[in-house]
């Protein structure tokens, strides 16, 4: 028994000199736990601030933006805050959110001078607050360092029309957060600024993108490669400063394995202005071994001016619009020719003979007009692209307030898929013309659009070529999807089959394919082509010996990938005034 009365007299003692410790470290975890919940929802409080838009005007809409949440008004509070009790700090009332002038009463962790907006919230108007106050003062600052408070006119009420607007473009935050019902010596308080964010807006845009004629096939070691010519690439905008893009270039062509090649092109930037001469270059060709893949005979660049100046993008003029042409054929007698490269097999039954495309007669006029159409005087060229830029002022006393992009093509004849009984191909394509331009102007932005074009599809009989389609604007059904491929013959004898042996499909562009916005200072047109062709698989499959590959009929198996695709006028244009 003695035993026992001495160890519960030890225990006893342990536990008196223990007990302090313990309830000192319930307290300090209550604490600490305390603090964490409050700092988080203190930054929680930012977060939601932050992502709130920094203005919305009433008329657009039932949108809310900070101010509707955190300085709503200038109403004053119904109440005088409370903040400290015996020397400690309070939570405060709701009853104590509102508008807090420069002389009103406030809370020493609160603004220490100017105006302000308390928000006073609970855990009894939200249960995320459970057991904790949060109050947010929120006060117009100015954009000076250090900045001063501002205080909202008389009348200020984010609810209002014309009285909404923010009184300054940056405000200062407090977030205090205050345990429900408790005493603490120090509140939890976290400070930051927020300003409005101005999107960038683009008062002038205008763009202009134009390819006369586009080639793509693949080699034979199944690289893609791919010729266009004819090319006017022209971008400009107004923002805070003025950029002018141009690129202009008779011919380029490309491998899929990064190989390049080009006529005369030329890449320009504005600001500062800039001017080039007229540029001619000579015959060129992609491979090095000869005219196997694509080469073109000579190019041509116009006189080029492009300017930046007083917040106008330009880029050539009406007068003197960007121009970029293939002039004439090449020693071979070609100006353009695309093929599938050296050794190539193709298929035996379509009886093609190389180059798959080639582009040498019917020499056309490169004019422009000012009226954004394709004349028919100017230098002989077989391929030709141009456009221009234009913008002027509000005080230009000839055409004030204008927004102009226009953009042309056109091309000669074009010899599609030569056999050995067609050598001038099975198909002959010519795009006489096609034009796109996009207008805004006057004070009004009055937005408009326009286009033309005009091409003509030949195939060969053996009693000469006969058109096939005529493609103009207007037309509400496509003129080539009315030929049967699979039934229209091609030739008697050896020279027999039907279209389909050779075009897989073929397209002229209708009314419902052409998009085109004019409102609201806006103007945007896009051709998708005037003419599109896909070719049937054209070449053999080669094992890896070089041998053609057979099927269970001992018949020549297609590569898959061995069609050719051709565009003729891909345009589009954009024009946009928000001055």
């Amino acid at each position: 028994m003695v035993e026992v009365v001495v160890a519960i007299g030890i225990f006893a003692l342990l536990v008196v000199a223990v007990l302090p410790q313990l309830i000192v470290g319930i307290k300090s975890n209550d604490t600490a736990r305390r603090s964490t919940q409050a700092k988080s929802l203190a930054l929680a409080e930012l977060e939601r601030m932050r992502n709130l838009p920094f203005h919305v005007a009433p008329t657009a809409g039932n949108y809310i933006d900070v101010f509707d949440r955190y300085y709503p008004h200038r109403v004053a509070p119904t109440s005088t805050p409370v903040c400290t009790s015996n020397g400690a700090f309070v939570a405060l009332a709701v009853a104590s959110s509102g508008y807090v002038s420069s002389t009103g009463t406030r809370c020493s962790w609160e603004p220490a001078s100017g105006a302000f907006f308390r928000q006073v919230r609970s855990g009894a108007s939200d249960p995320d607050l459970k057991g904790f106050v949060v109050v947010v003062d929120t006060q117009f600052l100015t954009d000076t360092q250090p900045p001063t408070p501002v205080s909202p006119p008389t009348g200020y009420d984010t609810q209002v029309v014309g009285r909404d607007a923010p009184a300054s473009a940056q405000i200062g935050v407090t977030v205090t957060v205050l345990p429900w019902g408790r005493k603490v010596k120090f509140p939890l308080s976290t400070y930051t600024r927020i300003s409005r964010h101005y999107q960038t807006v683009q008062r002038i845009s205008s763009n202009v993108d134009v390819t006369a004629l586009e080639l793509g096939g693949q080699s034979t070691d199944s690289v893609p490669v791919t010729l266009s010519s004819g090319l006017v690439k022209l971008n400009g905008s107004l923002t805070y400063g003025t950029n002018v893009d141009a690129v202009v270039a008779g011919a380029t062509a490309a491998t899929g394995t990064g190989q390049l090649a080009g006529g005369a092109s030329s890449t320009m930037n504005a600001p500062p202005n800039s001017t080039g001469a007229a540029l001619d270059a000579g015959d060129g060709q992609l491979d090095a071994s000869g005219c196997d893949l694509a080469c073109w005979g000579g190019t041509r660049l116009s006189s080029r001016v492009v300017t930046a100046a007083d917040g106008l993008p330009n880029a050539g003029s009406p007068a003197a619009p960007l121009e970029a042409t293939v002039k004439e054929p090449s020693a071979g007698g070609r100006a353009l020719a695309f093929g599938a490269g050296a050794g190539a097999s193709y298929r035996d039954s379509l009886k093609l003979t190389s180059p798959l495309v080639r582009l040498k007669e019917g020499a056309i006029g490169s004019a422009t007009t000012s009226s954004c159409t394709v004349g028919t005087t100017g230098s002989n060229v077989r391929v030709g692209a141009s456009g221009w830029l234009r913008s002027t002022a509000p005080s230009d006393t000839a055409n004030p307030m204008v927004v102009d992009a226009c953009g042309t093509a056109r091309t000669s004849p074009t010899a599609v898929l030569p056999t050995s009984f067609a050598p001038d191909g099975l198909l002959r394509i010519r795009l006489t013309r096609a034009s796109v331009r996009c207008l805004v102007s006057g004070d009004g932005h009055t937005a408009s659009t326009a286009y033309d074009f005009s091409a003509t599809v030949e195939r060969w009989t053996p009693t000469g070529y006969v058109t096939v389609a005529t493609v103009v604007p207007g037309a509400t059904t496509d003129p080539l999807a009315a030929i049967n491929l699979a039934t229209t013959s091609v030739g008697t004898g050896e020279e027999h089959g039907v279209l389909a042996d050779w075009i897989d499909s073929w397209s002229a562009v209708t009314v419902g394919q052409v998009r085109r916005v004019a409102s609201a200072g806006t103007a945007s047109l896009a051709i998708p082509g005037v003419v599109n062709v896909v070719t049937r698989p054209l070449r053999n499959t080669l094992d890896d010996t070089g041998q053609i590959v057979r099927d269970g009929n001992n018949q020549p198996v297609p590569e898959p990938l061995s069609s050719l695709s051709l565009s003729f006028g891909v345009l589009s244009c954009s024009a946009k005034d928000q001055r």
